[in-house]
């Protein structure tokens, strides 16, 4: 969700990547009103991209209004959001901007309403050092060089190690040669049978 909103940002005028945007739940968009945007969408003439484009739509309240969109403020405002992320992703250096991205989207605010956000906020922290990890390798390193980044790691299906997830109480299922057991406090082996 979070490198949706970014590409967002780094290239609006992706309907592709803008359409799947405003499916995400914490974004709270009505579905009925992203459907209506995305078929006026479709039948929209024109062949410049601009005039063509899901941004064009939801910044303009006149065409949410002429196809009924229940609360065309919340689509215009998240437009100008867009837009003003933009702006600061190239006035920022990115680590800054990547860190007020998350607070500004609401995106930390959705986590931690969350119920078991912990495991949640750790990856966040995980993904944090890994875009601090590339801030250092680049000169003047930016949002398009940290999604080029991430194009490359799902090219070649490469995860960013997350590290181990401690901070759940609960049960760990795991294969009997996969672990010892020695760091948990209580060992249930299960469907075990005795070969004698």
């Amino acid at each position: 969700k979070l490198i949706f909103l970014l590409k967002a940002v780094e290239n609006p005028l992706n309907d592709e990547n803008l359409a799947k945007i405003l499916f995400i739940d914490f974004l709270d968009f009505d579905t009925h009103d992203v459907l209506k945007i995305l078929e006026k969408l479709a039948n929209r003439k024109g062949k410049d991209p601009k005039h063509k484009s899901i941004l064009k739509l939801i910044s303009s309240e006149k065409i949410l209004k002429s196809i009924d969109i229940k609360d065309t403020k919340k689509f215009v405002d998240f437009a100008k959001f867009l837009k003003e992320q933009k702006k600061q992703s190239f006035e920022k250096d990115f680590l800054e901007f990547f860190e007020s991205f998350i607070h500004n989207s609401g995106f930390l605010k959705y986590i931690l309403q969350k119920a078991n956000n912990a495991s949640s906020l750790k990856r966040l922290e995980k993904i944090f050092d890994e875009a601090k990890k590339q801030f250092f390798t680049k000169r003047d390193y930016s949002l398009a060089d940290f999604l080029d980044y991430v194009k490359i790691l799902q090219q070649y299906n490469i995860s960013i190690d997350l590290g181990a997830n401690d901070l759940i109480d609960g049960v760990n299922l795991m294969t009997a040669h996969g672990s010892k057991g020695l760091e948990f406090e209580d060992v249930y082996i299960t469907n075990f049978i005795d070969s004698k």
